[in-house]
């Protein structure tokens, strides 16, 4: 599957991982998923980005309004992007502007969790 949501560590840190070529449809399908988590959470939620195995980047600005949701959700912690290629790298700087994500490059998803786990 192109793109997928579940727990990295239970309750606290989730993992969204996308592979080959990813939708715009899918990737709502995960924003929408992840929001779903974070309505559930009882505490804050950190989260893993890994676009590392990604082929091709959808158009973020056909879901930016679910973006924004997701990154500016109260439950919403640190995010830890893996695979930043120059357009996510603008993505990331406009949500940090319009829902104040807090965002970090990472080489690999165990690398991105080592840092969540000490926050």
């Amino acid at each position: 599957m192109p793109a997928q949501v579940s727990w990295y560590e239970q309750d606290k840190i989730l993992l969204q991982d996308y592979s080959g070529q990813v939708t715009t449809d899918e990737l709502q399908t995960v924003l929408h998923e992840s929001i779903d988590y974070l309505n559930h959470a009882a505490n804050r939620v950190h989260l893993i980005m890994d676009w590392k195995d990604a082929t091709d980047i959808p158009n973020i600005m056909a879901v930016l309004n679910d973006a924004n949701e997701m990154t500016s959700h109260e439950r919403m912690g640190f995010v830890g992007v893996v695979g930043v290629n120059q357009l996510l790298a603008y993505w990331m700087q406009v949500l940090g502007k319009t829902a104040g994500l807090k965002a970090s490059r990472f080489e690999t998803p165990e690398d991105a969790a080592a840092f969540l786990k000490r926050l």
